[in-house]
């Protein structure tokens, strides 16, 4: 079994990239966000195998990376304005906007939809690589359909270390969380996805009216972006979210069961069972971290992991978004 290269960024590593792309494999790179899992956006041979190293369902769409808007009517058939004003405020950044596709774009990277996601990302290694390849990166999280993304090249072998050809390591992602969705696709105007770009600091450079409320129990919209299953970004270790009492409550109802907690304060309980990561209040912090505590108690054999809740407010939504899927049972 082969196992892809770890490689610190550097001008020969992106080269090298770049030719595994135009090759049709698979190359990870880091992100502001996550790690994505790359792939050349115009081949189909390319696309396919991104899906089938994933397990990713054919019609879920991925979002496009491009390095700079030079070539943006090569995807898009449609630029309102609204999405000039929301790309000279967030881009590069944790932003990604959901437009009419161009004729040529292929339909595995929308789904079979008529609407494509694209993003320019705030890392300079992945600027540097799309501006090199000269054309976009399909590119979803590093990490197997519906698991945990991963935020650091180490997260991405374990993931895929055998079905990859490069990891371009950039250390942890900065961010943590997956980019905000906003559908320009069809009206009214809407986030599809939270994320840590947050609606209010959208909201103030748009006009009044031009992006309708957010709602996480919005069920009218049936199109499919990225991140927007029920169940999603889950360990394989069961997660649940309570409240603190209820974490104390379980631990010592089963003092036998191996239990991994995220909360903000030291919980006591009369159990040598649990291992306790105390979390950041600091909401930039806990998402930067997120996925990599998840990821490290989901890998410590445990027989469950608790999270305790979090705030509910504006500048946690992303995180709750993520904890919600994180935690969803049929």
């Amino acid at each position: 079994m082969v196992y892809a290269k770890i490689v610190q960024a550097s001008p020969a590593c992106l080269e090298l990239a770049v030719k595994y792309l135009k090759e049709g494999k698979l190359v990870a790179f880091p992100s502001e966000t996550v790690y994505g899992l790359g792939a050349l956006a115009t081949s189909v041979d390319a696309l396919n195998l991104l899906y089938k190293v994933k397990g990713r369902p054919q019609h879920h769409p991925v979002i496009v990376h491009l390095a700079n808007l030079k070539d943006i009517d090569q995807w898009v058939s449609q630029w309102p304005n609204i999405a000039q004003t929301l790309a000279d405020n967030f881009w590069p950044g944790p932003m990604t906007l959901i437009l009419p596709k161009a004729n040529n774009v292929l339909n595995q990277v929308t789904g079979g939809q008529d609407s494509i996601a694209i993003r320019i990302p705030r890392n300079k290694i992945a600027l540097e690589l799309l501006e090199l390849l000269g054309t976009g990166i399909a590119a979803p999280s590093a990490n197997r359909f519906g698991r945990i993304s991963a935020t650091s090249a180490q997260a991405v072998f374990k993931e895929l270390g055998n079905k990859v050809e490069l990891i371009i390591d950039n250390g942890h992602s900065p961010i943590g969380l997956e980019s905000t969705i906003i559908n320009l696709y069809q009206k009214p105007y809407q986030i599809m996805r939270p994320g840590m770009l947050m609606e209010s600091d959208i909201r103030k450079v748009l006009s009044p009216g031009q992006l309708a409320e957010f709602s996480v129990n919005d069920t009218t919209n049936n199109l499919r972006v990225s991140g927007n299953l029920k169940s999603h970004y889950q360990p394989i270790t069961p997660l649940k979210l309570m409240t603190q009492s209820e974490i104390i409550n379980y631990i010592n109802n089963h003092p036998q069961v191996k239990i991994g907690i995220i909360a903000f304060t030291p919980i006591k309980a009369n159990s040598n069972q649990v291992n306790l990561i105390k979390a950041s209040s600091d909401v930039h912090d806990y998402a930067q971290n997120l996925y990599a505590r998840i990821r490290q108690l989901d890998e410590s054999g445990l027989a469950i992991i608790l999270i305790e809740q979090t705030p509910i407010t504006e500048d946690w939504l992303a995180i709750n978004d993520r904890l919600a899927k994180a935690s969803f049972k049929d």
